[in-house]
């Protein structure tokens, strides 16, 4: 998994964590979640990979966008 802290796009908002890892305990279901809470809750969660997912890089981009670099796997070779 990985964590990074983000500027929040609203001017004068707490800064964002968005974390990146699998949704499951083998590695299945990729996921972005935001918290704008400081990690007290997680309510945003979005699932970028549905299948095999490991390691996981997160970067803050221009714009108010992140980057995600993940390890996947066609799950027909396993």
């Amino acid at each position: 998994g990985s964590i990074v802290r983000c500027k929040h796009p609203t001017q004068g908002q707490p800064s964002l964590l968005v974390f990146s890892g699998p949704n499951s305990d083998k590695r299945f279901n990729g996921t972005i979640s935001i918290s704008n809470d400081q990690g007290q809750t997680w309510p945003k969660t979005r699932v970028i990979e549905p299948g095999l997912f490991a390691y996981s890089c997160l970067v803050e981009l221009p714009e108010f966008s992140i980057g995600c670099l993940y390890e996947a796997d066609d799950m027909s070779t396993i």
